[in-house]
């Protein structure tokens, strides 16, 4: 087993549903000074992206928006996640690892976690208030492992989950949109009535 298929693993076991790698220099093509992963952590060369659906799909599903937020359970446990892989990495190949999650609302975020999940191949951006779109897990929430270790990085997508020029013709078509596909079960109607 390579170490990026060791790291994904580990990262799996303990509770990401999707694991991608993005290297820092592509990262830094995009991020300004200030909010780069090497300025995080120095020497960065690498990015593990952790994703996990927000809630299980049933939470979805109850009428009673509470359930939605108690049930939210990959933000809660992503930063024991995204500390494990550190700690994982440090252990078994040696280099310098740090976790970071995203900061409380209304905070200035030191890294954009949308940019690392994109250039680690885990979704694209939608049209609707740039959020990140994953096919399997709709909309994701992720925190990020940094590191010094070089990992081959996975690459972007390169097909966009929202084609927003196309969304109107689509809707009109088959009154659906790639978004609506990849949302969760509870929009199979109730939108409607």
């Amino acid at each position: 087993m390579t170490p990026e298929q060791a790291i994904k693993q580990a990262a799996l076991q303990r509770g990401a549903d999707q694991v991608g790698i993005a290297a820092v220099s592509r990262i830094n093509e995009c991020a300004p000074p200030g909010h780069r992963p090497d300025d995080i952590l120095i020497g960065a060369k690498s990015v593990i992206v952790l994703a996990g659906r927000t809630t299980p799909r049933g939470a979805w599903r109850s009428p009673d928006y509470r359930t939605h937020y108690n049930n939210r359970d990959f933000p809660r446990v992503r930063t024991g996640i995204a500390m494990a892989v550190a700690k994982f990495i440090e252990s078994e190949y040696g280099y310098y690892s740090i976790g970071q999650v995203p900061p409380p609302i209304g905070f200035n975020p030191s890294l954009s976690f949308k940019l690392c999940a994109e250039m680690a191949g885990l979704g694209t951006r939608s049209m609707a208030a740039g959020i990140l779109l994953n096919r399997e897990l709709g909309l994701p929430n992720f925190s990020v492992c940094i590191t010094t270790m070089p990992l081959p990085a996975d690459q972007p997508l390169t097909d966009p989950i929202c084609p927003h020029p196309s969304c109107v013709e689509l809707w009109q078509k088959h009154k659906s949109t790639p978004c609506l596909d990849v949302c969760p079960e509870c929009l199979s109607g109730e939108l409607e009535g």
